[in-house]
């Protein structure tokens, strides 16, 4: 091991130790292996380069050292990685639109094509993916203050709807995001992704992953949900703002996934006529 491998090892060894107690309890001794070998590789770098001596002496220091890199260090990271997964299930605060975005389920129909430690990394790349498009059209718009995207804990699954509906009622959430990713035999790879609302679950099928086509959908999937809650709150001009964001998202949707078609934006302007009417019915208006 080199000493610039050590950083790396140490993140390795834990990066997916939250999926179960078996694999945190196997991570976790794994940890503890490779801080003890850290700490040796380090301290014989120093004692020999501060003594200029070949041989390294160990003493009470190394002995001190060695017990705090084996046991204290992966403890304190174990106990904080606990601490920060349970703060990701938290409900969200009220008046922010709050969506969740759970670990996707790597499911192989090619056996000799994607095996274990595949698994692991699809499903780690996917997921970077997915939160990178998000964060990237959020954040680059001037409504996005009032929404707030969570990375749920490696171990959180969900399933099926019941699961994501007791998900959404519990955080208190705008969109629950699931799905899985399908390694087919010979015919790539395909993204099911899971959305479910207020009143609405959705599942959306991308041969080969396209992260483009899902950020315009996403985007419009998060804004049209966001509509419609407010106008389901009684929020009508909120509602009627994000209707309106909502709609050059809906053309791009129909452009990309059936051209020549405008059943998406046809929804969108529909919706944005009925809040309308609704505001003009209103006594304030």
């Amino acid at each position: 091991m080199d000493i610039t491998d050590i950083p790396q090892q140490i993140r390795t060894s834990l990066k997916y130790s939250l999926r179960s107690r078996s694999s945190f309890l196997f991570s976790l001794l794994g940890a503890m292996l490779v801080c003890g070998v850290a700490f040796n590789v380090i301290y014989d770098f120093l004692y020999s380069h501060i003594y200029n001596k070949k041989d390294s002496h160990y003493g009470p220091v190394f002995w001190v050292g060695l017990l705090t890199a084996c046991f204290i260090l992966p403890a304190v990271y174990a106990i904080l990685s606990i601490i920060r997964a349970r703060r990701l299930e938290r409900p969200f605060p009220p008046g922010r639109f709050g969506i969740a975005i759970a670990p996707f389920n790597v499911i192989s129909l090619d056996p000799d094509t994607l095996g274990t430690s595949s698994k692991l990394r699809a499903l780690d790349e996917i997921m970077t993916q997915l939160f990178t498009a998000q964060k990237r059209f959020i954040d680059e718009e001037q409504w996005s203050d009032r929404f707030e995207f969570r990375f749920l804990p490696p171990y959180v699954r969900i399933l099926g709807k019941s699961d994501a509906e007791k998900r959404w009622r519990v955080m208190k959430a705008l969109l629950i995001f699931s799905g899985q990713i399908v390694q087919q035999s010979g015919s790539g790879v395909l993204l099911r992704a899971q959305m479910l609302g207020l009143d609405t679950y959705i599942t959306v099928d991308l041969p080969n992953i396209d992260i483009r086509l899902l950020e315009t959908f996403l985007k419009y999937f998060v804004l049209s949900t966001a509509a419609y809650t407010e106008q389901k709150n009684g929020r009508l001009s909120e509602a009627l703002r994000f209707y309106t964001l909502a709609r050059p998202a809906a053309a791009t949707l129909d452009r990309m996934a059936n051209p020549g078609g405008t059943s998406t934006t046809q929804n969108v302007d529909n919706s944005i006529k009925e809040v309308q009417q609704l505001i003009a019915q209103s006594p304030d208006a």
